[in-house]
């Protein structure tokens, strides 16, 4: 659990004596008379912390893939808008790895989906209304998912545009086209009775040659969310997994994100269709800094929630971005209780 490390990644860090002001120049010296023609970069990651890259970075050209004959349990959904194109890149995915799903679109774009998708893998479910006319973003589509599969203890909900899974495998990404994906996370829920909603974690924030644990419990999950139907996001125009993370705490569910697998997509409201128009805006107003002051409001406004969980962060792209302190929330120590009744039929299945 958290205590599983992701070591083997060619790193090594050295805690040195804040007084010693020439260590990290002697300690490379060192390294490079003993080991000629190293291919060793050094860097420090904090002011007494140096982290030393001891291995060759040339990363391995293969893609992952296996069978463990363990079938996906809970139903897969896309939620799609405007994207019956060559962004609509889940569904292509998912497709190419044989793997069943459901792609939910509003009455509107029916003939544009019907003429895009591959029915092979997929099935299309046709919303009842247009959901996007109410102007709260993808909330309304994401309960009308949940509320469709009721029937199940989980479902599973991503975004229209993940580009690809990737596998963190000492220190390396590598590309995983595997129903693995999905079945690993499913057993680890399935061994515990107090999971509420969890994800696999966006790759742009794991680096490569890093150590990492393996998983995060209370945290935020992203949009690749295996979610427990008992759950339902507020019907808010932004930030959807943020609040529901929030709320699953807060109502004393776990939460986790996964680093064993990755997901990448787009960044929101850079390809059209999807939420575009909400976070692009208008001449008059920019949409990301109108998500970080509504949102703000709203958990301002939210007695369940203290103010002090905001953080403001400035970022390359936006003045403002709004982080969480997932460790002030009331339940953020919350344990996983394990399920005492599972019986496991997992055998490892990854090769490459």
């Amino acid at each position: 659990n958290n205590d599983g490390y992701y070591l083997g990644c060619g790193n090594l860090n050295i805690f040195y004596d804040k007084n010693d002001n020439e260590f990290c120049d002697n300690i490379l010296n060192l390294i490079n008379e003993s080991i000629p023609d190293n291919n060793i970069k050094m860097k420090i990651s904090n002011e007494f912390t140096t982290s030393i890259n001891c291995i060759n970075m040339k990363k391995e050209k293969i893609v992952w893939t296996g069978d463990n004959n363990v079938n996906v349990q809970f139903p897969i959904c896309i939620l799609s808008l405007g994207r019956y194109n060559d962004d609509g890149t889940t569904h292509k995915i998912l497709t190419e790895m044989g793997i069943k799903h459901y792609l939910f679109i509003e009455p509107d774009e029916q003939l544009y989906y019907i003429n895009w998708y591959n029915p092979e893998y997929c099935e299309i479910i046709i919303c009842p209304e247009n959901f996007s006319h109410r102007g709260l973003g993808s909330s309304i589509v994401r309960n009308y998912i949940l509320d469709t599969f009721s029937n199940y203890e989980y479902t599973w909900i991503l975004d229209d545009n993940v580009v690809n899974y990737t596998r963190l495998y000492k220190g390396f990404k590598n590309i995983i086209k595997s129903k693995e994906i999905f079945t690993s996370v499913e057993e680890y829920v399935n061994r515990y009775t107090n999971i509420g909603m969890c994800s696999h974690n966006l790759g742009n924030f794991i680096c490569c040659h890093s150590s990492r644990v393996c998983m995060v419990v209370n945290t935020k999950c992203y949009s690749s969310c295996l979610i427990h139907n008992s759950l339902r996001f507020r019907e808010f125009r932004y930030n959807e997994d943020l609040l529901l993370s929030v709320d699953t705490i807060n109502n004393g569910r776990c939460t986790i994100s996964f680093n064993h697998y990755l997901f990448n997509k787009k960044t929101s409201g850079s390809q059209t269709g999807g939420n575009h128009t909400i976070y692009n805006g208008n001449e008059k107003n920019n949409g990301y800094d109108e998500k970080y002051e509504q949102t703000v409001e709203l958990i301002k406004n939210d007695s369940t929630i203290p103010n002090e969980v905001i953080i403001k962060k400035q970022m390359k792209t936006k003045d403002q971005h709004l982080q969480i302190n997932y460790k002030l929330l009331k339940n953020h120590k919350m344990k996983l209780i394990k399920n005492t009744e599972y019986i496991s039929n997992w055998e490892t299945g990854i090769h490459n």
